[in-house]
C-alpha cells in the first residue's frame, strides 16, 4: 500500500511531467501557480481514491492529510515555469470532472479530452513535455536530454506503433499498434485479463468497476456474509474482511465487517483493522496499532513510515530528485 494511492488515478501522471532536463522547450505560459496546480490534482486525487478504494486510503487520517503527502511526493524535474503554463481552468475541469464520475467512469475520464491539458506551442516546435504542446503531444521528449517536437495526436485508425501514448483523447493503442476506441469492459461472467486494476489503464479486457477477474472470467467480490476465499489478497468488497467460517474447507471464510482497533490494541487477528492513520506492526512485530513514525525518525521496516515516505539506512525518508518543487 505504500506507494499505490499515487499512481491509483494518477492525475499527476496526466499532467506528464516525468524527469528531464530543465532548459529549452518552455515558453510564457499562463502564469498559473504550480502549487495550486498542485493542490487541486491532489485533492481530486484523495477524493476519489477515498469514495472508490477506502482500502488504500486508510494509511490517511483525513482529506487534508493525503493531500500534505501527496504535494510532498510529487516530483516535478523541470522547471515550475513549465508547469504554470497549465491554465488552472484546464486543471479545474479535470478535477471537477473526476469528482463528478462513478468510480466505473473514472478511467474513461481520465484518458478523455477534460483531462487532457494543453499549452500553446505550435507543431513543430521544440518540447519537453505534452502540456506545453497545443495538440498536448510531445513527440520524443524529455529521451536522453534531447528535446522532442510538438505534433498532432494519432488520430482513430491510424498506427501508434511509435506513439503508444500518442492517440487522440478517448482512444488508445491496442494490441495491433492502432488507435482505437477501447473495448468494453467485460460484465459478470464474461472472459477477462488477469492484470486486472480498476483504474490502470492497460490495453486488454478488464472487468467492470466491482467485479475481478477470477480464472479468467470477471466475478463478483464476496459481499457481508458471503464466502470467501482465505488464500486472495483483498477478496472482499471495501473494507470487509474474510475470515475463518464454519466451513470444513481450509481455505473458505466469511465475509464480514472489520472490528476497527485503535493504537496500542492487537490488529494481527483476521477481522481487526486499524483505524485509519495507523498501522498494524505485524510480519514480525508486536502486533498492535502503532502511529506512523514522523519524517526522519528512526524505523526497521517500510510501513511503520507514513507513504510515501520510506525507511532507509535507518531513518523514514522521502526520495526525489533535489529539486523538487517545495509546495507545503
Amino acid at each position: 500500500m505504500r506507494q499505490e494511492l499515487l499512481c491509483w488515478l494518477g492525475l499527476a501522471v496526466a499532467v506528464s511531467v516525468p524527469g528531464c532536463s530543465s532548459d529549452g522547450g518552455g515558453g510564457s505560459g499562463h502564469g498559473s501557480d504550480p502549487c495550486e496546480i498542485l493542490r487541486v490534482m491532489a485533492r481530486a486525487e484523495c477524493e476519489a481514491v477515498q469514495r472508490c478504494a477506502p482500502r488504500i486510503f486508510m494509511d490517511y487520517s483525513d482529506i487534508d492529510q493525503c493531500v500534505e503527502r501527496y504535494l510532498l511526493r510529487v516530483s516535478y524535474d523541470g522547471s515550475p515555469e513549465i508547469l504554470a503554463s497549465l491554465s488552472l481552468a484546464q486543471v479545474r475541469a479535470c478535477a471537477n470532472a473526476v469528482g463528478n464520475a462513478s468510480c466505473g467512469e473514472l478511467r474513461e475520464v481520465m484518458d478523455g479530452p477534460a483531462c487532457l491539458y494543453s499549452g500553446h506551442l505550435a507543431n513543430g516546435a521544440a518540447c519537453d513535455y505534452d502540456i506545453q504542446c497545443a495538440s498536448a503531444y510531445c513527440e520524443n521528449g524529455g529521451f536522453y536530454d534531447e528535446h522532442g517536437s510538438c505534433v498532432e495526436r494519432v488520430r482513430e485508425g491510424a498506427s501508434c506503433a511509435d506513439r503508444w501514448h500518442g492517440c487522440a483523447a478517448g482512444l488508445w493503442c491496442n494490441d495491433s499498434d492502432i488507435c482505437a476506441v477501447p473495448e468494453p469492459d467485460a460484465k459478470l461472467g464474461e472472459e477477462c485479463d488477469e492484470y486486472d486494476d480498476p483504474l490502470v489503464i492497460v490495453v486488454g479486457k478488464d472487468c467492470q468497476y466491482g467485479l475481478r477477474c477470477v480464472e479468467g472470467r470477471c466475478a463478483g467480490a464476496p459481499m457481508d456474509g458471503e464466502k470467501c476465499s482465505l488464500s486472495d489478497w483483498d477478496p472482499c468488497v471495501g473494507l470487509l474482511q474474510c475470515v475463518p467460517g464454519t466451513s470444513s474447507e481450509p481455505d473458505e471464510g466469511v465475509c464480514q465487517q472489520p472490528m476497527m482497533v485503535g493504537p496500542g490494541e492487537a490488529c494481527e487477528s483476521m477481522g481487526s483493522l486499524c483505524q485509519a492513520g495507523l498501522y498494524c506492526d505485524d510480519y514480525g512485530g508486536d502486533g498492535l496499532c502503532h502511529s506512523f513514525t514522523r519524517d526522519g525518525a528512526p524505523c526497521t521496516k517500510d510501513w511503520e513510515c507514513l507513504p510515501p515516505a520510506e525507511c532507509a539506512d535507518g531513518l523514514c525518508q522521502m526520495f526525489g530528485d533535489e529539486d523538487l518543487l517545495q509546495c507545503n
